[in-house]
């Protein structure tokens, strides 16, 4: 007959299985948790990445508008100094052809700002007189 600790064993056996059977089962659980960590990181990664490569096309976008707008703004700034160069400097501006009909009697209710009538040069000459008569 057998003893009682052979029995005891032999029901810790029946109740938990061969323990080295057991820490190979545990092992090969442990190996896909890990497994299916991995992945879930490899998806992360992918994930980052592809909201990325979003971000910089849309990065791209934005400066190739900005650009855009600079070059807008520069057309107009342009624009701008040329109008500005016809209203109050160069030969036959606006404003000195003005002052000189000024200059011949016309008597406006309004007068021009003080800013634009500095600096503005027309050189017409007697010419321009002659011309405006």
């Amino acid at each position: 007959m057998g003893s009682p600790r052979g029995s005891e064993s032999g029901a810790v056996v029946k109740a938990f299985g061969d323990p080295l059977i057991d820490l190979d089962r545990i092992a090969t659980l442990r190996t896909i948790a890990n497994i299916w960590r991995q992945e879930h990181q490899n998806r992360n990664a992918q994930a980052i990445a592809d909201q990325c490569a979003r971000l910089y096309d849309k990065f791209v976008g934005f400066v190739e508008d900005l650009e855009d707008v600079g070059d807008r703004l520069d057309k107009a700034q342009r624009a701008y100094q040329s109008a500005h160069g016809k209203l109050s400097s160069g030969r036959g501006n606006l404003i000195g052809q003005l002052d000189k009909v000024r200059a011949l009697g016309v008597k406006p209710t309004k007068s021009l700002p003080a800013g634009l009538l500095d600096g503005t040069s027309d050189d017409d000459g007697p010419e321009g007189m002659a011309a405006l008569a």
